[in-house]
């Protein structure tokens, strides 16, 4: 995150074991200061707290105020003055908020990582974010489906009692959560209490293209499990059949002519007749990945994929900003890192 401190704050001595505090975040790179403009940037010049720096502590603050000419205005930023409490950080209210870690809520933190991983392992060009994760800076938080709303309200209700925190508490939420989007066909709106709660309190989130984590397993590695049941899979005619289908249970048991018709038009009879229908209805056919093992189980595949593999997997997804959905999601977790 990039933090602002503003002259007030630096012509104030009573204000020194704070910027220290916030100085340790700056030093570990845990958070960036930010010094853009004249009068900050003269204040901190003449103030104490400068008197007192080590050499090595000055260097890093002379880069910051060079560099705060190219700062990213989409990152989140800031500002610690007492000028304006409704919209600054107090300096113990910033030290407090900053002190936080990043909770990277998903639906099941022991078994979705592998695939966040991958992704972060593949996609994230600078490796910052695994650096950022070696140096406890965020961590994986579980938030599955209803459980969500009781993670963010329960942070709510027990967290932020400092009397220091005095804006609404949702302003010190530190989550970016990554949602299944259990879209069926491609048409299908995403259910509204997957992120009401998400949007009421600003939690940042991104919601998946495909129906859920194990839809994108590259097909490549499916391949080489040996299953008739997911060989038809892997023959399906376009890429939406494979982004929609439901890998564990199949089309659920029911026979072709109970499906909706969003189902029907999905999966004409000519792309699933009727001896591959048979196999598909019942699910998938792999011990290890029945009875509810499939989250389990299938997010490890995740280990083997490579760049290509994955990026084959979202080849044919529309862009989001000139950026593919794994750099879309690199770039919302940065911004508030």
């Amino acid at each position: 995150m990039q933090v602002r401190i503003r002259k007030d704050i630096f012509n104030s001595e009573q204000h020194l074991d704070r910027l220290d505090n916030l100085l340790t975040y700056f030093r570990k790179g845990k958070h960036a200061m930010l010094l853009d403009d004249i009068d900050d940037i003269d204040a901190y010049e003449n103030s104490e707290w400068k008197k007192g720096l080590n050499s090595r502590d000055i260097k890093l603050i002379n880069s910051y105020i060079k560099s705060g000419t190219r700062i990213n205005k989409s990152y989140k930023i800031i500002d610690v003055s007492e000028l304006n409490p409704m919209l600054d950080f107090a300096p113990k209210e910033a030290d407090m908020y900053l002190g936080q870690h990043l909770v990277i809520l998903l639906e099941n933190s022991e078994y979705d990582p592998p695939f966040i991983n991958m992704i972060f392992n593949h996609f994230d060009t600078d490796g910052s974010l695994n650096q950022a994760k070696v140096d406890q800076n965020w961590k994986y938080g579980m938030g599955g489906g209803s459980a969500i709303t009781s993670v963010i309200n329960s942070e709510l209700n027990e967290s932020f009692k400092d009397p220091c925190f005095t804006k609404d508490k949702k302003t010190y939420l530190r989550y970016f959560v990554i949602l299944d989007s259990d879209k069926k066909y491609p048409t299908m709106p995403i259910e509204p209490s997957k992120h009401s709660t998400l949007d009421e309190q600003n939690v940042p989130y991104h919601i998946l293209f495909k129906r859920e984590k194990e839809n994108y397993v590259p097909l490549a590695i499916l391949g080489r499990l040996k299953s008739e049941y997911l060989n038809l899979y892997i023959k399906f005619s376009t890429h939406e059949q494979r982004d929609f289908f439901d890998l564990e249970k199949g089309f659920n048991d029911k026979p072709y002519d109970k499906l909706p018709n969003e189902i029907k038009q999905l999966y004409p009879e000519r792309d699933v007749s009727t001896n591959p229908y048979k196999i598909l209805r019942k699910g998938i056919d792999i011990e290890n990945y029945q009875g509810g093992k499939i989250k389990r189980e299938f997010s490890k595949l995740f280990n083997n994929a490579t760049r290509e593999e994955m990026f084959s997997m979202i080849a044919n997804q529309p862009k989001i900003e000139n950026l593919n959905e794994f750099e879309h999601i690199i770039r919302e977790i940065k911004k508030i890192l």
